[in-house]
């Protein structure tokens, strides 16, 4: 869910609950780390489900003097004793004034002059366009014509403002306006090649100034992160968005180690990180365990010190996952396509139960049936009789993954490390160019 509102505005939304699996008891709405300056109230503060049951609250989201405008991710988190379960919200903070920053594609279309491969993604040794979008908030059109100050952040001295205007021409109200396309005229940017690559993550920062006091900083990530990970890899920019949004790094400084096989443990630090919106967010104390010295944890090969303790008990929390058996987690265990396929199933449905048997998605057309009765089946070696049949072909019908061949799902298959990168980027969406 997506709230869009002026700063200092609020906005209400229907919670809907539902108890699955036998479930009966009071759940209690929390918002754990709420946009700063921000507030959520829940009206009622908590609802008290039966089996198989429904209930709502109202969740009232107030801005304050202290949120910042832009972007915001957060969760909502439904409490009830040892049971929790999150959905992802977002808050957009608009500018009490005409315009906001909408979105930003860098290197997808060519500089005049310029030299680069137009993957989407800046490298260096390349001089490429820098293409921003602005909405207009206000009530009526308004022509713009923007500027770039100036140059920030990592390796920043490598970094040349090639053409620091750019014009939007006259954009409707309640519309958004990219400079390409209104009027071809953007900002260019170009960037030599170092003789060290100054961070592994490579960032730098240039602002935007709009009239009527738009201003924003661009945050300007910077590919060819890994020598193992070329730009013509199939995985290039899953790898790049993965890395760029906190969610893994390499397996050393300067490789990431593609072929590699993911562990349980190593799985289960991506999912979390992905899921809490980033590592900071994931807490080290929860029910039935602490990760902290002389701590306790709910696997007995999880020690409380483990640097992925918290990250496996997060998932299970969140219902993502349990154990290889009910006290050993199995960190070292590599996952397989068709676990990864429950897994993701699991997060984007909400619970297992909620991974439907059949479904047609409207977005890529695509549907299934995992009815024994009536089958409905994309993968052959993932029918109904399969355990994960709904799981696997729900992510495929959501356009998360496709099979190993175009009528299988191959789900013994270990899941490598480029491939987990696509597995996530598609299933959480998040952005490597964003205001």
């Amino acid at each position: 869910m997506i709230f869009a509102l002026p700063a200092g505005g609020a906005a209400t939304a229907t919670c809907d609950l539902t108890a699955s699996n036998g479930f009966s008891g009071t759940v209690t709405p929390t918002c754990p780390q709420p946009p700063a300056g921000a507030t959520c109230t829940f009206t009622p503060a908590a609802v008290t489900l039966t089996a198989g049951g429904t209930g709502t609250t109202q969740l009232t989201l107030q801005t304050g003097a202290g949120t910042p405008l832009g972007r915001h991710e957060f969760r909502v988190r439904a409490v009830s004793g040892f049971h929790e379960q999150e959905v992802p919200m977002t808050l957009d903070l608009l500018s009490p004034t005409l315009m906001e920053a909408w979105a930003l594609v860098v290197d997808a279309s060519p500089l005049a002059g310029g030299s680069s491969n137009l993957n989407g993604i800046l490298e260096p040794g390349e001089e490429v366009l820098m293409v921003p979008s602005w909405a207009n908030t206000g009530a009526s059109g308004v022509s713009w014509t923007g500027a770039l100050t100036g140059v920030s952040g990592t390796g920043s001295s490598y970094v040349t403002l090639l053409d620091n205007s750019a014009d939007y021409g006259t954009v409707a109200s309640g519309t958004a306006a990219d400079c390409l396309t209104a009027t071809g005229d953007c900002y260019g940017l170009g960037i030599s090649l170092p003789p060290t690559r100054p961070a592994a993550h490579w960032d730098f920062q240039t602002t935007e100034t709009l009239p009527d006091t738009g201003v924003m900083n661009w945050n300007l990530h910077v590919g060819g992160s890994f020598t193992d990970v070329p730009s013509t890899h199939a995985f290039y920019r899953f790898i790049e968005t993965l890395l760029h949004s906190g969610i893994t790094g390499g397996c050393t400084t300067t490789e990431y180690c593609p072929g590699g096989k993911v562990t349980r443990a190593q799985m289960a630090i991506f999912l979390a990180r992905a899921m809490a919106g980033s590592d900071a967010a994931i807490p080290s104390t929860g029910y039935r365990y602490d990760c902290s010295g002389g701590g306790q944890s709910v696997f007995n090969d999880i020690p409380p010190t483990a640097a992925y303790c918290r990250h496996v008990h997060y998932i299970l929390t969140q219902g993502v996952t349990g154990g290889c058996t009910p006290t050993q987690y199995c960190p070292n265990g590599f996952i397989t396509r068709g676990q990864m396929a429950i897994f993701l199933a699991r997060i984007l449905a909400g619970s297992d139960a909620a991974v439907p048997s059949a479904y047609s998605d409207p977005n890529t057309g695509r549907s299934y049936d995992c009815n024994p009765g009536s089958p409905q089946i994309q993968f052959t070696d993932a029918g109904p009789s399969t355990v994960f049949c709904r799981h696997a072909h729900y992510i495929w019908a959501r356009g998360i993954v496709d099979g190993c061949a175009a009528d299988q799902y191959c789900p013994g298959g270990r899941v490598l490390r480029s491939a987990m990168a696509k597995f996530l980027t598609n299933a959480f969406a998040p952005l490597l160019y964003h205001p």
